[in-house]
């Protein structure tokens, strides 16, 4: 196992228009359709397989410390670990293949964008199988899932 130097974490840059993610969640914002190239996909997960590798180069540690500052505030081994593991989880959803549920969630959400949406008792079913799809590959697999929110 390759040994890192420690480093000193320095503040992230400031953002511009004061956007911070620790502040995000306060925003509003209506849900969209977004079409993912499966290239970009298969880029993310290149990424993720290359931050878990503990013999990476050591350029590819300083932007995974670097990334981990900037997403979570510092640089250690846990925050690195949890960046690779959130960049690992975002590859496979952004992988996910459409699928009947998705088309029709999909299908839902264009057809008024101006307005909340209510969903009808077939797409809410079809919302049901979608997110238990999605919170599973987002959990890892774990059983408990479900149950934790």
């Amino acid at each position: 196992m390759r040994s890192h130097p420690p480093r000193t974490c320095g503040q992230p840059p400031p953002s511009p228009g004061g956007f911070s993610p620790r502040t995000a969640a306060t925003s509003t914002s209506r849900w969209r359709v977004a079409d993912i190239d499966p290239a970009d996909a298969g880029i993310l997960a290149a990424a993720a397989a290359i931050f878990s590798n503990r013999r990476a180069p050591d350029h590819v540690r300083q932007a995974l410390e670097a990334g981990a500052e900037i997403a979570y505030g510092h640089c250690d081994d846990g925050a690195c670990t949890w960046l690779a593991l959130t960049t690992t989880r975002l590859a496979e959803l952004f992988s996910m293949i459409p699928d009947h549920d998705s088309e029709v969630l999909a299908a839902t959400m264009q057809r008024d964008q101006e307005h909340d949406i209510v969903l009808a008792s077939g797409s809410e079913a079809a919302y049901r199988r979608y997110a238990t799809r999605a919170n599973q590959i987002w959990q890892a697999g774990d059983p408990l899932h479900l149950w934790q929110y």
